[in-house]
C-alpha cells in the first residue's frame, strides 16, 4: 500500500521521508538520555501504525541514517510491544527469568 502511495508523486514521498526524519530525531532523543558503548549499533524495532510495512520503511530510515552517519539497526518485532517491554525488565533482573517468560508468551501466542 505505501509502495504505491509512493508512486503517487513526489508530495506524498516528502511527506513520507519528513517523518522519517522526524522519527530518526525522536530516537536519537531518546539515545541521548541512555548510555551506550561508543561504536556500538543501537537496535531500534519498528512496531506498528506505519511501521506494518517493515521492509519500505527500514529502507527509506535506512538512507536517513546513512547521510548521518548514526549507529542505529532497525529490526522488526519478534513479540508484541507489551511482551517485549516485559521481557525487557525481566532480563535486567534475571536473564533466565526472561528466557522462561519469553518461552511460555510464544507459546501463548501460538495458541491464539
Amino acid at each position: 500500500m505505501e509502495e504505491a502511495t509512493l508512486q503517487k508523486g513526489p508530495i506524498v514521498r516528502e511527506i513520507i521521508e519528513t517523518s522519517c526524519a522526524q522519527f530518526i530525531e525522536a530516537v536519537q532523543g531518546c539515545q541521548k538520555q541512555t548510555e551506550w558503548q561508543k561504536g556500538m549499533f543501537i537496535p531500534v524495532v519498528l512496531m506498528g501504525g506505519i511501521f506494518t510495512n517493515f521492509e519500505l520503511y527500514e529502507e527509506l530510515l535506512s538512507i536517513v541514517i546513512a547521510k548521518k552517519q548514526l549507529p542505529y539497526i532497525f529490526i522488526a518485532p519478534k513479540v508484541s510491544p507489551v511482551g517485549g517491554a516485559v521481557i525487557g525488565a525481566l532480563q535486567r533482573i534475571e536473564h533466565t527469568l526472561a528466557y522462561t517468560f519469553l518461552q511460555q508468551f510464544s507459546q501463548e501466542l501460538k495458541t491464539h
